[in-house]
């Protein structure tokens, strides 16, 4: 499996296409991987070099723990790295979910390199209710205390990291402490054959940790990574989602607001599927996708 170092870290990734062709980096969301974006490499590789990255802490990439406050932040400089890696000057990103948000970084980040984006159903923010609304979707239960009071509600972070107060008698702490084995338990049979797919075996202790992060990003007052950084992004930008995204119903209002601010963007929203539209309305979000990738 090809692979770079990255400050010390082996990360992995996925190609296909001609190295000849221009690059295409696809960026996962935080609980999948580059094994789930095989369709997408082998659909885009028609036109491009496509390479999936495997962020540090998930897929084929080394583990990490825990995982920091500036996940996302920190993945646009991997993704900048993969790109340097393979010889690319300029190129093109494709996220999905979370990784959306990451490819919007990264174009801010790097405005000479970053040639276009397409964002798929990516949130611009999420507020303390929402990031433990999706942790409490993927473990089957409401990310609560263990006094049955929604977490964080009375804790406060400080400056501290997740390794040095996990918030006692908080579901941050449960999760830091007993996240694996709740997965184990709790997750659907569809929802374990995706995640070990993407990760491997340790898949309970990957989401584990992107969960403590959600809980404690949650407890922090929210999520909130764009903010100040919309007016450096220089590429033309499509922002895709759906109307019936059930982990993040309020998407389209989001992209409409970044479609405001940001200088060079357009929309594409299907009233097919869910989240994320670009696997639950593959055939439009291909269409559309590459149409807009075509003159870059």
């Amino acid at each position: 499996m090809p692979s770079f170092t990255w400050q010390g870290h082996r990360l992995h990734y996925r190609r296909s296409g001609e190295v000849s062709a221009p690059l295409l980096v696809i960026l996962p969301g935080s609980t999948a991987s580059s094994a789930s974006h095989g369709r997408e490499l082998e659909y885009f590789a028609r036109t491009h070099h496509v390479a999936a990255l495997d962020f540090l802490g998930t897929g084929g990439s080394d583990r990490i723990a825990p995982w920091p406050l500036d996940w996302w932040e920190s993945g646009a400089e991997q993704a900048a790295a993969l790109a340097a890696h393979l010889g690319a000057g300029r190129y093109a990103l494709m996220g999905c979910s979370g990784g959306g948000t990451t490819a919007l970084l990264a174009a801010a980040d790097h405005p000479d390199e970053v040639a276009a984006v397409v964002a798929d159903s990516c949130p611009e923010k999420l507020e303390p209710a929402d990031l433990r609304r999706i942790v409490g979707g993927r473990i089957g239960r409401p990310a609560t205390g263990a006094d049955g009071e929604q977490a964080g509600g009375a804790q406060t972070a400080g400056d501290a990291g997740i390794a040095e107060q996990p918030f006692p008698g908080s579901i941050v702490e449960v999760m830091w402490r007993e996240g694996p084995r709740l997965l184990r338990k709790l997750v659907s049979p569809s929802q374990r054959t995706f995640w070990k797919q993407a990760h491997g075996d340790d898949w309970p202790d990957v989401l584990a940790a992107d969960a403590a992060l959600h809980l404690e990003l949650a407890d922090r007052g929210g999520w909130d990574p764009l903010a100040g950084r919309l007016d450096d992004i220089r590429c033309p930008v499509l922002l895709t989602s759906s109307l019936g995204d059930e982990e993040l119903p309020s998407v389209v209002g989001q992209h409409q607001h970044l479609a405001t601010e940001i200088a060079d963007c357009r929309l594409w929203v299907t009233a097919r599927g869910g989240h994320p539209a670009m696997w639950t309305d593959r055939r439009g979000f291909r269409r559309e996708a590459a149409r807009f990738l075509a003159p870059i």
